[in-house]
């Protein structure tokens, strides 16, 4: 049996002379590089789009089966994937002028860390206070010591709390913030005007993004963990559950360096991911305040889904 679309259906390969016919002088040589695979790209998805509506269009069990989503989604990931990794290939080449990527880095960096910080305090200061005042309530009564109430808190905040529940928190805050940004640019054609102009616009919005959430982030995790254990303090040392010495103790009992390391590898790996999927979503948004929206809402739902995946790795790679 013959599953196979009628041919009119299935675009063509890029041709080079459709290539060249492509005013490539004008635009920026790392992007003059992917602009084949970016067609082939467009081509794929309208192959594939085409092939799911013929496919549903017949009667047939077979061909309905696999017009079904189980059968037709991995394309679609596969094709997400390769766009994802040609922009980051985009994104990380020489820039035109520095200066111009230094100011919009230092922007980025005070959006991301001064604009969180309030949030950061928030969370993490509760953080620590919920898990010191859980913990003493599970301690009390048992044989043992009242101190490791301040052991725990600790690597509780550093290992798992400040690195997850802030690149959580930051996804919903900064990814969905760049995904709107860049996504407005895109639909208002600001970003079509660079490409005129020669800018290499996967670059010019994705790196300074990049590197300043690189930068701030950690920083952020590493405030957040000092916090947390602040918190732990002001819940269980104040209210009599323990005393000053015995929570100061417990805090400093056991130390691993080895556990710094391992924060910061989380660090640097969300915000790497909520920074990249968040630009990816808003680069590639379509026409339309709705598709606007559920790119901002795609944007932390996926982040937050790969970085719950990271942490897992993480966790079993390195621990």
């Amino acid at each position: 049996m013959d599953i196979l679309p009628p041919a009119h259906l299935v675009p063509n390969i890029v041709s080079m002379t459709e290539l060249q016919e492509t005013p490539t002088n004008a635009l920026h040589p790392a992007m003059c590089g992917s602009l084949l695979i970016d067609k082939m790209a467009q081509r794929a998805a309208t192959y594939i789009h085409r092939i799911t509506n013929l496919l549903r269009s017949t009667k047939k069990p077979v061909l309905l089966a696999l017009s079904s989503v189980k059968v037709m989604q991995p394309l679609r990931l596969f094709f997400h994937i390769g766009r994802y990794v040609t922009m980051l290939n985009n994104a990380f080449s020489r820039p035109e002028k520095h200066i111009m990527y230094y100011r919009e880095t230092i922007r980025q960096m005070h959006d991301i860390g001064i604009g969180s910080l309030p949030i950061v305090f928030l969370i993490s200061i509760f953080i620590g206070a919920v898990a010191a005042l859980q913990f003493a309530f599970q301690l009390d009564g048992t044989l043992v010591p009242i101190y490791y109430i301040g052991y725990i808190v600790r690597d509780f905040a550093i290992i798992e709390a400040s690195p997850t529940i802030t690149a959580l928190v930051l996804a919903g805050k900064v990814g969905s913030n760049m995904a709107s940004e860049i996504g407005g640019m895109r639909q208002k054609e600001h970003i079509d005007a660079m490409e005129i102009m020669g800018v290499n616009t996967a670059a010019y919005l994705m790196m300074p993004r990049i590197t300043a959430a690189l930068t701030v982030i950690p920083m952020l995790v590493a405030l957040s963990a000092f916090i947390s254990i602040f918190g732990g303090y002001l819940a269980v040392v104040p209210t009599g559950w323990m005393s000053d010495p015995e929570y100061v103790f417990g805090v400093r009992s056991f130390f691993d360096p080895y556990n710094f390391r391992l924060m910061f590898v989380k660090a640097f790996t969300f915000a790497f991911i909520l920074t990249t999927v968040s630009c990816y979503q808003g680069y590639f948004v379509k026409a339309g305040s709705i598709q606007l929206g559920k790119a901002s809402t795609n944007a932390v739902v996926f982040s937050d889904i790969l970085i719950l995946l990271a942490d897992y790795l993480i966790a079993v790679l390195l621990t």
